[in-house]
């Protein structure tokens, strides 16, 4: 799903709310459902673990840790929860992003691209129930924009993950299945992409 509008219309709240990073003011009887689980009204803890254990997150700038390698940042969520890495899916999603060869480099030694494929490794290797993509091309050149999107939908097609994707970008929003435009806090449409790329 991609998440249109213009700067200030509200996109990254509601993504935000979606992640249980925020919460809607707007309406006190406003509800939050992601997975199956109702997330209004959990505690700062709650959230955290909500967070931790069912959405992955793929920022416009990576947010990679400088002085770690790029195996080391994809493993980070799963480290820092205590959980066992499946060093076989992280195999498989490293062959499938195409950096398999740079999974002992750190972020400085790669290309904007490949440090997105990084990111986008690390939100899937936990298996979360809902990837936030937010402006996740906005910081790369049209060739690797088009590399990484096509990234996030076999993300969706081969490894059954929802994606929501933050954008104001029609040609990225033509990569969705559903497009919400959202305008001054309020959704405005909802309905089916015209397109794929």
């Amino acid at each position: 799903m991609a998440v249109m509008g213009p700067s200030g219309s509200g996109k990254s709240t509601l993504v935000h709310c979606l992640a249980g990073l925020d919460v809607s003011d707007k309406d006190p009887n406003t509800r939050i459902v992601v997975g199956g689980q109702d997330i209004t009204g959990l505690s700062d803890d709650q959230l955290t673990r909500f967070r931790r254990d069912h959405v992955g997150f793929v920022f416009q700038a990576f947010n990679l840790v400088p002085t770690l390698t790029a195996r080391q940042n994809i493993e980070l969520p799963l480290s820092l929860a205590g959980k066992k890495v499946d060093s076989h899916r992280l195999e498989a999603l490293a062959d499938t992003l195409g950096i398999r060869s740079r999974l002992d480099h750190r972020p400085d030694e790669m290309s904007g691209g490949q440090q997105q494929r990084v990111a986008i490794a690390r939100a899937l290797l936990p298996e979360p129930s809902v990837i936030i993509a937010d402006e996740p091309t906005g910081a790369l050149d049209s060739t690797t924009s088009h590399e990484v999107l096509g990234m996030l939908r076999r993300s969706v097609d081969e490894f059954n993950q929802t994606v929501v994707i933050v954008t104001h970008d029609p040609e990225v929003a033509q990569a969705a299945d559903r497009v919400v435009r959202v305008m001054d806090g309020r959704i405005q449409s909802d309905g089916a992409a015209k397109g794929d790329l």
